[in-house]
């Protein structure tokens, strides 16, 4: 679930197109790993970090491949 919702966010985050927005969107998953491992009574899994982050670029980088992939050139004429 933690990868499938960072992949949204990534997705979401290039959707916006600002490096600025992709670039923060980062930094507030990693600040929320953090006030989890500060606040919480017991060990927060590093695993969930990567796990997000991982699903983050997974969804960032599915979107710059998806839009080179719609906008190659097409070798012959679409036919009506």
């Amino acid at each position: 679930m933690i990868f499938l919702t960072a992949t949204v966010l990534g997705v979401t985050a290039v959707a916006l197109r600002s490096v600025f927005s992709i670039i923060f969107i980062c930094m507030m998953i990693i600040g929320a790993y953090g006030v989890a491992m500060v606040l919480s009574s017991t060990a927060v899994p590093l695993v969930s970090l990567l796990l997000a982050l991982a699903g983050y670029n997974f969804g960032v980088v599915g979107v710059v491949i998806a839009l080179l992939v719609l906008q190659r050139p097409r070798s012959t004429q679409p036919t009506l």
